[in-house]
């Protein structure tokens, strides 16, 4: 806190006051970082074989996010609670955002499977966030990150696409 506090160029007080502790601190960027990942999917994709390159580029992205990986590494414990007992607000942002182009693109592309958007996006969503936080353990067995890459616009077209 005292090294945030410094590079903020604020008091330390202020900072435990906004954020309280270093876990709340490090969960505020988090969720920066992570819905800052949509970004990568603009603009929208138009069509179901755009919507899979575009989730693989987010899930690349958020492989390489630096926070991330620094999350990964020194305190996943941070990451549990949105592993195992509930979803964050970073999750529900990209499920939301998913969910909404999946609806879109059911309305105006054929090759678009049907189904409940909000249900296909959650199981993307999941799908995705075990592949990003599993992609450095499982480096061994899944090959390059362009193999990577393509098993999984492989598995999302398989999902998304008739």
């Amino acid at each position: 806190m005292v090294a945030v506090a410094k590079r903020a160029r604020v008091s330390r007080p202020t900072v435990y006051s906004y954020f309280g502790n270093v876990e709340n601190l490090a969960r505020k960027v988090l969720t920066r970082e992570i819905v800052g990942l949509v970004d990568v999917a603009y603009p929208l994709p138009q069509d179901s074989h755009a919507l899979c390159r575009s989730l693989v580029e987010i899930a690349r992205h958020a492989r390489h996010n630096e926070f991330l990986i620094q999350v990964l590494n020194k305190s996943p414990e941070l990451l549990l609670t949105y592993q195992f007992q509930r979803f964050g607000e970073s999750q529900e942002v990209l499920i939301r955002f998913i969910k909404n182009v999946v609806s879109r693109m059911q309305r105006a592309d054929s090759s678009m499977r049907g189904g409940d958007p909000d249900v296909i996006a959650t199981h993307i969503f999941m799908v995705l966030q075990s592949l990003v936080l599993s992609a450095q353990t499982m480096s061994s067995h899944i090959g390059s990150e362009e193999e990577w890459a393509k098993e999984l616009e492989a598995m999302l077209k398989g999902y998304l696409c008739q």
